[in-house]
């Protein structure tokens, strides 16, 4: 899958979202991509190789539905491999609007939701709540937008 097939594929869900939950459009896409790099490294359960439908490595809480995958993590500025539960969806479209649901009921986000109309704002935001742990997780996320006019969405 191209990168514009990728986007071609998850636009109607992210313009859905962005609809119903007022989230840039763009960074779900951004994200998606930069999390599934683009959709050719889904998240895949190590034991079964099922597919997480896990589009923003979304980690599993107590008694949510999970699979175990390998990944990588920022530790004390070191990128680190390790085995982590992330959480498990029925469909693409449900993760996208768990994403949703994950940043509204999130206090840390709400520097973030208030810049929503502004994607790359919302990217520096996300990173600054601590989303990721990858140092340049803003920068990616902005660059994918740019590159992809997905600022142009909706």
């Amino acid at each position: 899958m191209t990168p514009k097939d990728y986007i071609t594929a998850m636009t109607q869900g992210a313009l859905e979202v962005q609809e119903e939950y007022g989230l840039p459009a763009a960074v779900a896409i951004a994200q998606s991509a930069l999390e599934t790099g683009w959709g050719k490294h889904p998240i895949l359960d190590e034991r079964t190789g099922d597919n997480s439908h896990n589009l923003f490595g979304i980690k599993a809480g107590p008694g949510e539905d999970y699979v175990e995958s390998w990944t990588h993590e920022y530790v004390k500025g070191k990128k680190t491999r390790i085995l982590a539960r992330f959480k498990a969806y029925e469909s693409y479209s449900d993760s996208l609007s768990d994403w949703a649901g994950f940043l509204l009921r999130n206090p840390r986000y709400k520097r973030a939701l208030e810049n929503a109309s502004d994607p790359y704002l919302f990217a520096d935001e996300l990173q600054r709540a601590g989303y990721a742990t990858d140092p340049n997780y803003a920068k990616k996320l902005k660059s994918i937008i740019r590159t992809y006019r997905l600022d142009q969405l909706g």
